[in-house]
């Protein structure tokens, strides 16, 4: 029987909540069994919710030694401490391989901050704790996948990180998660950089420079573009692509959620686990009002035990 670990994120935001409406929402029928990391106080406080599944052990809670006290208040050191040392232990069993995969619920980049975190949140963390070189970030909903090529950067610094070799680890990321898809031969997008996808060098020189060059040197019949980036996300949303490969973050986000805000799923690629989380932060401004939807958190659990 697979295990899932399960970090419960930022203890002031709606992590705990929708981690543990998603667990009750599909823990009861699943064939997984579910490890979660979280404050001891998270589960007195949602004891109630929670209790029916850790009696049917399907949930088991994992105990974390010396974890600072819940300050309850939206910035504080605390909640980012607290999110790493969950963060810490469940790394270390999948790493171990007692873990099948991680879900990860949102961190708030500023609590890891001033924890005295220098990453701006989960996936270059986990690069960095793995020892993994090379990771890309996914996303993924029913009608549209996206893989982005350059992550949390200025938009001025696009152009020069979009090498080939950084290209050719995102395109093999791409493949190899479409491929967990069930996609055996995808047919993969690359959408342009400027307006147009440069208009033959009217409108910028990354296409005819480094986009095109770079598609040309993989003699792949299915890697096609680079297309305008006003349309490709159309096109791969009516099942013309299998995948997109987008060039920063806000090309590739505002398409997927767009669509899918409430069910959208980010995948940690090149990883040695999967990891999966929900599409959306800490929503500070409802958290404890339990008004938060876990529908992306129940995605992000369901494709994990998929992939």
């Amino acid at each position: 029987m697979k295990k899932i670990g399960i970090t419960f994120g930022d203890t002031s935001g709606i992590g705990p909540e929708v981690a543990i409406k998603a667990l009750a929402e599909i823990g009861a029928t699943s064939r997984a069994r579910f490890r979660c990391y979280a404050h001891p106080d998270i589960w007195k406080r949602w004891s109630p919710a929670i209790r029916s599944l850790l009696d049917m052990g399907v949930v088991q809670t994992v105990p974390i030694a010396e974890m600072p006290r819940i300050p309850w208040r939206s910035r504080h050191a605390a909640h980012g401490q607290i999110a790493l040392r969950c963060l810490e232990a469940a790394v270390a069993e999948c790493m171990d391989g007692y873990l099948d995969a991680l879900v990860t619920a949102p961190v708030s980049k500023e609590n890891l901050s001033l924890a005295g975190c220098s990453h701006p949140g989960h996936t270059t963390w986990l690069a960095e704790v793995t020892k993994t070189p090379s990771v890309s970030m996914a996303f993924w909903s029913r009608r549209l996948l996206v893989v982005l090529a350059t992550v949390h950067c200025p938009l001025m610094h696009v152009p020069s990180l979009l090498t080939p070799e950084r290209l050719d680890e995102t395109l093999a990321h791409a493949l190899d998660l479409c491929q967990r898809l069930g996609k055996k031969n995808p047919k993969i997008a690359v959408a342009g950089l400027n307006p147009h996808a440069g208009e033959h060098g009217l409108i910028g020189d990354e296409e005819r420079d480094i986009l095109i060059p770079w598609i040309k040197s993989k003699s792949m019949r299915n890697l096609i573009g680079p297309l305008p980036p006003d349309t490709v996300f159309y096109q791969a949303y009516h099942r013309q692509y299998d995948c997109v490969i987008a060039l920063y973050h806000d090309q590739g986000l505002i398409p997927i959620k767009m669509v899918a805000f409430d069910s959208a799923v980010n995948i940690s690629l090149g990883l040695p686990f999967t990891r999966t989380s929900p599409d959306h932060g800490t929503a500070v401004d409802i958290a404890g009002q339990d008004k938060a939807n876990p529908a992306s958190m129940v995605s992000a659990i369901e494709l994990a035990m998929q992939l």
